[in-house]
């Protein structure tokens, strides 16, 4: 597995990973409205547009293809966490999480994390910070960590 930074080239191969990803896992606990809105954060062109903002864009590639995608907004919140249905549970988010360390501004990381993905932050080491709350119909619970106690 490789850890790189996103490419131009990458962004629809990304869009699809965190497509596939969503609709198998986060889709079905949504609204349409909630639906629409990821489509469109997660599109090819949006990704394309973000890659010019102060964000670190990461993918896994694993035989020349992207098994995953993270996104970390201004140095401290994740924005973006996806793994290609097939690579799950096999230490790809880790590695993705591990190489976001050197672009972390402060010791405190920060997500919106899916419901659905609550559990898996929390084997990060993530811990709820808040209630469960609802933007533009994506339901999420606040996380965080300090950068220094994730478990690699």
């Amino acid at each position: 597995m490789v850890i790189r930074e996103l490419l131009h080239g990458d962004c629809d191969e990304v869009s699809k990973v965190c497509m596939s990803s969503f609709m198998n896992s986060v889709a079905g606990t949504l609204s349409e409205q909630g639906i629409v809105t990821f489509k469109r954060i997660a599109s090819g062109a949006a990704l394309s547009e973000r890659m010019t903002q102060d964000n670190l864009m990461l993918v896994a590639v694993i035989n020349g293809r992207v098994a995953g995608y993270v996104e970390l907004k201004q140095g401290q919140h994740i924005a973006m966490l996806f793994v290609a249905p097939q690579y799950q549970k096999q230490g790809v988010g880790r590695r993705l999480l591990s190489s976001l360390k050197s672009g972390v501004s402060n010791t405190k990381l920060t997500v919106h994390a899916s419901t659905t993905s609550v559990s898996a932050y929390e084997r990060y080491g993530f811990i709820s910070v808040g209630d469960i709350a609802v933007s533009e119909g994506l339901v999420y619970q606040p996380m965080e960590i300090n950068i220094n106690n994730f478990s690699e």
